[in-house]
Formats: C-alpha cells, sequence, structure tokens
C-alpha cells in the first residue's frame, strides 16, 4: 500500500489543475499550508489539509444546486 499521507508540489499543481510555479507562490505566500523537509527545499504538503481547503472553497455545494429549484418554484 502506498502512502500518500503526503503530496508533492507537483502532485498538488496537478491536484489543482495549476502549474508548480503557481504552487510555489500559493506555498510562499501562504495560501497553501506546506511542510518543509529539515535541510531541503522541497515542500510536502498535507494531503488531508489541500482536500480540507478545496472543500472551503467549493462553489457548487449542494445548497447551491438546489436553490434555482426553490426559485422556479416560487414563479
Amino acid at each position: 500500500m502506498v502512502d500518500d499521507h503526503f503530496l508533492t508540489l507537483e502532485q498538488v499543481a496537478e491536484l489543482l489543475h495549476v502549474s508548480t510555479k503557481t504552487v510555489f507562490n500559493m506555498t510562499r505566500d501562504g495560501r497553501l499550508p506546506a511542510r518543509r523537509l529539515p535541510g531541503s527545499r522541497r515542500y510536502l504538503y498535507v494531503r488531508q489539509e489541500i482536500l480540507d481547503l478545496l472543500d472551503q472553497h467549493r462553489t457548487d455545494t449542494p445548497s447551491d444546486a438546489e436553490e434555482p429549484a426553490d426559485i422556479d418554484a416560487q414563479r
């Protein structure tokens, strides 16, 4: 079984559908949580933290999908 607890910068870029440079900039700006390996320049990302961040910024929530149906019912 592969341990997928941590993601690399490249894996996060693929998950978010952005470039690696964008992920690096978001990490440097503090918009993405990351860990640095001691004595290394590489970042590691906790998979669940990235998924939680995506959920927080999701725009297609079920309540949004139900709202247009309610508007049509009122007409």
